[in-house]
């Protein structure tokens, strides 16, 4: 191989932690699973769930005024799933990038692992 080819960069090589543990499951449901984001923090924010895994989970967010750079900590994240319980933790960004608009909408996905969850909630 040459010294002069490109080096080709992914998202594994930019973010502190590298690729994810496990496969994330896409999330599919009639009504779509949300995510209110640094509830405890100083500007909450809604983010659409789209997968999910014991380490952490990736969402969509459309507000161009929120912007989450790898390292961000996202305090008191709450999930509430229909006719089950909530859950609450934090996360932390890995990484962040923007994709097609959505409905005309712009919007950012995140990827994000978990910090202090519990068991039951990686489960």
């Amino acid at each position: 191989m040459s010294d002069k080819a490109p080096k080709i960069t992914t998202l594994a090589d930019t973010s502190p932690h590298g690729r994810r543990a496990g496969p994330r499951i896409a999330t599919h449901s009639k009504v779509p699973l949300q995510c209110l984001a640094d509830s405890e923090g100083m500007m909450p924010f809604d983010g659409q769930i789209v997968d999910i895994s014991p380490e952490g989970l990736g969402f969509l967010v459309h507000p161009a005024e929120i912007t989450l750079s790898p390292g961000t900590l996202l305090q008191g994240c709450l999930v509430e799933i229909p006719g089950k319980r909530s859950y609450k933790f934090d996360l932390e960004v890995c990484y962040s990038q923007p994709v097609p608009p959505i409905e005309g909408n712009p919007a950012v996905r995140s990827g994000c692992r978990f910090v202090n969850a519990d068991e039951s909630t990686r489960e």
